[in-house]
């Protein structure tokens, strides 16, 4: 809770955003199959956020600009952080997953037939693709529009012209229908 700060100087009072993230414990005292999301600290000094670990480690410099906590379709969450005005994802061990080098990142959970894949949509230069939680590109930046429907196919926008691509976020036509 909140007010458990209070106690602890003026954190409760001088901050702007207060996340706190912690492992599901089931009745017995033993993790939930949710037990690898741990549990992090965001923390703020002079206008810079990182992340401190349960033992009050510091897992990430306090350098990032802003932060902002989004839940994949899934309901996953990701921690996401501004950097010279570009955006990336680090995991809540302070493992930057996606440099900070998009203008927008938008979460889309698992998408793919292969369940481990938890994908973004990225954007630069007003230009989207797609990569996976390790940065690994899935879909080349270079499509106006994304759009994914989950029991089918996903559609591709480029230049005023749709294509398609499947769940296994193959290609299956280039952006040439204009329908």
């Amino acid at each position: 809770l909140l007010s458990d700060l209070r106690e602890s100087g003026s954190i409760e009072q001088d901050a702007d955003i207060v996340i706190m993230l912690s492992r599901m414990i089931q009745e017995d005292n033993t993790e939930t199959t949710a037990g690898n999301i741990v549990e992090c600290i965001i923390a703020k000094r002079q206008d810079k956020y990182g992340i401190i670990g349960n033992g009050g480690n510091l897992l990430t410099e306090l350098k990032y600009e802003k932060i902002s906590y989004q839940k994949g379709t899934d309901g996953i969450p990701s921690l996401f952080f501004v950097l010279k005005d570009k955006w990336g994802v680090v995991d809540s061990l302070g493992t930057e997953r996606i440099p900070c080098l998009y203008d927008k990142i938008e979460s889309r959970g698992k998408y793919t037939n292969n369940d481990s894949t938890f994908i973004f949509i990225i954007e630069k230069d007003k230009l989207k693709g797609m990569c996976d939680f390790n940065h690994v590109t899935l879909i080349e930046v270079k499509y106006d529009g994304i759009l994914l429907f989950y029991n089918s196919y996903g559609f591709l926008f480029k230049n005023g012209k749709w294509g398609i691509f499947n769940r296994d976020l193959q290609i299956v036509s280039e952006c040439v229908y204009d329908n």
